[in-house]
């Protein structure tokens, strides 16, 4: 009888001790499945929302992208584990978003909103410590309809939004832009033009009005930078090539 109990209970711990245990680690995926996802997500975005092809308007963001992630210090301490790449796409709404592959989408509508360079550095660095913290890659998996909504590719957490928006602003202060901008431009997608635009389609970050205490508690932390940059002749070059691209899909 104790043989016989002897053995149930070293098979019952042999059993606990094979049980899967639950973690939150991700599962490493190789080169090519994370090359085949991004090309899934990048069809799949442009059927939806339309592609938009303008290579200087993409290289002029990412001479951008260069300049907060160079001379930021928090980017020293933990550098970009790839490369990031922009991605344009044509719909109106106001689309910014990290997505796995170092991508960051966004959109001719949000760059129409925007009119200061220290507002267009916030919306790129904002995706920008996503991808530093590797937080799309972390999300990965197969893309589907459901991108922007609750289980989807995008679905990264409150949290992680937020948190993306207040490093932005320190990402801002830290490169001599005026780190205010990301109040200036959250103020504007409250108003009822962007907000019922921004709130048709998007569903997985916080409530705009959240953001903008977000970035507006971080901003008075900080103390405005002398001599800030506002715009500079790259982002009139930007606006310019903006006004001529819309004109030329106005007279299609």
């Amino acid at each position: 009888m104790r043989l016989q109990s002897f053995i149930a209970l070293v098979f019952l711990l042999s059993g606990c001790a094979s049980a899967p245990e639950k973690s939150n680690s991700t599962v490493p995926i190789s080169k090519e499945q994370e090359a085949a996802i991004v090309s899934d997500l990048v069809h799949g975005l442009e059927s939806k929302y339309g592609a938009w092809k303008d290579g200087v308007i993409e290289n002029s963001l990412s001479v951008l992208i260069i300049k907060l992630s160079a001379k930021n210090e928090s980017f020293r301490s933990k550098p970009l584990q790839r490369s990031v790449r922009i991605h344009l796409l044509a719909t109106p709404l106001p689309i910014v978003s990290a997505a796995p592959g170092g991508l960051i989408f966004i959109s001719r509508g949000a760059l129409k909103s925007i009119q200061y360079e220290n507002e267009l550095a916030f919306i790129l660095a904002a995706p920008l410590a996503m991808i530093r913290d590797e937080i799309p890659q972390k999300r990965i998996e197969k893309p589907s309809v459901g991108w922007f909504e609750p289980a989807g590719l995008f679905d990264y957490g409150f949290d992680a939004y937020l948190k993306a928006d207040r490093e932005a602003v320190q990402m801002l202060h830290e490169v001599k832009f005026d780190h205010r901008g990301a109040i200036s431009l959250m103020k504007r997608w409250n108003s009822p033009e962007y907000a019922s635009q921004w709130n048709s389609y998007w569903k997985l970050t916080p409530e705009l009005i959240e953001r903008y205490d977000a970035v507006r508690d971080e901003a008075a932390k900080l103390t405005p930078n002398r001599d800030s940059v506002l715009n500079s002749k790259a982002f009139d070059e930007l606006k310019l090539r903006m006004k001529k691209s819309d004109a030329r899909k106005n007279t299609r």
